[in-house]
């Protein structure tokens, strides 16, 4: 049941049991390698252990599956600046931009990203174009956890803390970025400990 490990996989994750998740997410894929959600998690969980060629690897892999897809490019944008700096994975992030479809609503936290739109116009954006109240939740879920990594990025670690705060408040359980904030939270608590 290739579905429970990679389940499995995140709750390590989130714990920061990065090698039972590595494990985990290895037999969901070596039970059906074809699934992406695993291909995708196993990435992350690399990110998080801090083994970013790694992680590269995975979400570069999972991305050339859907190019379209923008949740794709920005776990590999964020990957890719840990490994190779800020300005290369800013100006991959921009060139995948380019080349995709613009379809998928997440391409607006790439141009956040890529401050082709200012925070007030992209959540202007997102009040306005949101259907309703569970969409509006998504969508700000999203947007509070990629603009926390970007501020934390900086070094603004408390409006990095506020925001990881404000993208758990939504209680979106389902979604990667929810669940992330948590972990989030506590690596930065323990970066401030030491």
């Amino acid at each position: 049941q290739p579905d429970v490990f990679n389940i499995l996989g995140v709750y390590f994750t989130q714990s920061g049991l990065y090698d039972a998740a590595y494990e985990a997410f290895d037999s969901t894929l070596e039970l059906n390698e074809t699934h992406q959600y695993a291909e995708r998690n196993r990435g992350i969980a690399l990110y998080y252990g801090g083994r970013y060629d790694l992680a590269v690897r995975d979400l570069l892999k999972h991305y050339s599956d859907n190019e379209n897809d923008s949740y794709r490019a920005l776990w590999l944008y964020l990957a890719e600046r840990e490994k190779e700096g800020s300005e290369q994975a800013t100006q991959a992030l921009r060139d995948r931009y380019q080349a995709s479809d613009k379809q998928d609503w997440g391409w607006q936290l790439a141009r956040l990203y890529l401050n082709d739109i200012s925070e007030q116009a992209f959540f202007n954006e997102v009040m306005n174009s949101s259907m309703d109240n569970l969409q509006l939740a998504e969508r700000l879920c999203e947007g509070y956890f990629y603009l926390a990594k970007s501020y934390q990025a900086q070094g603004d670690l408390g409006s990095a803390v506020a925001l990881y705060k404000l993208a758990m408040a939504g209680n979106v359980y389902d979604f990667v970025e929810h669940r992330y904030s948590m972990l989030e939270l506590s690596r930065i608590a323990q970066q401030l400990s030491q």
